[in-house]
Parts: C-alpha cells; sequence; structure tokens
C-alpha cells in the first residue's frame, strides 16, 4: 500500500477550454468536492485526536514532575506550603500531614512554587519570548522578560566583560568597579547580584568547557532595549 494513500487524492478540475460545462459534469465535479472534502475532513479528524491524545500525555507527565518535585522538599514543607500543596493536581499532602503542619511552628516562605498548569506555562513562555524579541517592547518590560529566563546570566557576565573593556580603554583607575556599577545599573540589579551572576556562569563554562563568547558593549545592550531581535550575550 502507498505510505501516502491515507491522504485525500488530488482534486482534479476539467480543462475549461477543451470541456464542456454541461449539467452532468458539473453533478459529477461537485460530487467529486464532495469527496474530496469528506477525505480533508477524515484526515483532520485523526490528526485532531492524536494531538489530543499527545496533549493529555504531556499534561499528565507535567504534573507528575510537579508533585515529584515538591515531595522532594517535604522536609522542608512550611504551614505556607499547605495551600500551594493542595492546588496541586493528585495532592500529595495526607490528612494527617496537613493537621500536623498547621499546627507546627515551620513558618516562613512556601518553598513548593504556585502551581501552573502546562497551559498557563507554555502562554507565559510565549508571552516572555515577545517580550524579549518584539520590536514594540518598553525597555523596562525587557528586562522584565530577561530576568525570567535562564538568559540573564550570559548576559550579565557578557556584559560586564563589555563594560570592563571600556572603563580600561578610558583609563580608569578601578575598572572592575567601573564596570560592575554600570552592567548592574543597565540590568536594574544590584551589584552583588551582578557578581553572583558572573561568578555562576564562570564556574559553569569552567565545568563545561564552554568558550568565552564575545563582550557586549554597553551601546550594543541598550539599542538591543530599544528595539529587541535576538538576545545579545546570552
Amino acid at each position: 500500500m502507498n505510505e501516502n494513500s491515507h491522504l485525500p487524492a488530488r482534486l482534479v478540475l476539467p480543462d475549461s477550454q477543451n470541456a464542456s460545462f454541461d449539467p452532468a459534469a458539473i453533478v459529477q465535479l461537485l460530487g467529486k468536492a464532495a469527496d474530496f472534502l469528506q477525505q480533508v475532513a477524515r484526515v483532520a479528524v485523526v490528526v485532531i485526536e492524536r494531538f489530543t491524545v499527545w496533549a493529555e500525555q504531556e499534561e499528565r507527565r507535567y504534573e507528575r514532575g510537579v508533585v515529584r518535585r515538591a515531595c522532594l522538599r517535604r522536609r522542608q514543607w512550611k504551614v505556607s506550603d499547605v495551600k500551594r500543596l493542595e492546588a496541586l493536581p493528585n495532592c500529595p499532602l495526607s490528612s494527617a500531614q496537613r493537621l500536623k503542619l498547621t499546627s507546627s511552628n515551620k513558618r516562613g516562605r512556601p518553598v513548593v512554587p504556585q502551581y501552573r498548569s502546562l497551559t498557563q506555562l507554555l502562554v507565559e513562555r510565549v508571552r516572555i519570548v515577545k517580550a524579549l524579541h518584539g520590536a514594540d517592547t518598553a525597555p523596562h518590560a525587557r528586562i522584565k522578560a530577561l530576568k525570567q529566563t535562564g538568559l540573564l546570566g550570559g548576559v550579565a557576565e557578557a556584559l560586564y566583560r563589555g563594560c570592563y573593556a571600556a572603563a580600561k580603554s578610558h583609563g580608569h583607575r578601578a575598572p572592575s568597579a567601573q564596570a560592575e556599577i554600570q552592567a548592574a545599573t543597565l540590568l536594574t540589579v544590584s551589584a552583588a547580584t551582578l557578581r553572583k551572576l558572573c561568578a555562576q556562569v564562570r564556574r559553569a563554562r569552567r565545568i563545561d568547557g564552554d568558550p568565552m563568547g564575545p563582550a557586549l558593549p554597553a551601546a550594543e545592550y541598550r539599542q538591543w532595549l530599544k528595539t529587541g531581535g535576538d538576545t545579545p550575550g546570552g
């Protein structure tokens, strides 16, 4: 059997120069068109059914992963985690555990993230990508989106090197300190956060053996903030 036999056959129209369009020919043509559309509809139904099954499987896999990660932090659960655990699909919190937690003195910020469905997560990812690369994104919104990705460290480290090279070329007595201040200001983070991000990137680079990418000049970063496009230094 032809591997493409499940696809609808191509609808062939009669040659308008050589064929006479009598009523019988028109009826025959309409019948072929109806058959063709029925084949298209059958293929569409199969595609939708398969996509639905795949989406449901991915949703269940995602939910199991969320619950598993929450359970790995079981010993760190606090009173503030109770509502978040109850919001999880297939809540892993038993009645005894709930009673023990609510009556304990384990206070503080929750360790379990707020649950979001896979659909919500995908919508949020699309919004972030659009904010990062879209030409109509305001600079402060682009920075906010950058901070929600794993690209921030790479951008911060490359931007620091770009600012350091500029400060050194201008003869600053403390180019490192100047670069820290400038890069942190451009990223709207503290100097301590900038140092931490740079240290993480350099540590990962040494472990993975990745080469150092090009430095990111401040002017190029500012241009990206205004116009978008590919994320620089990430």
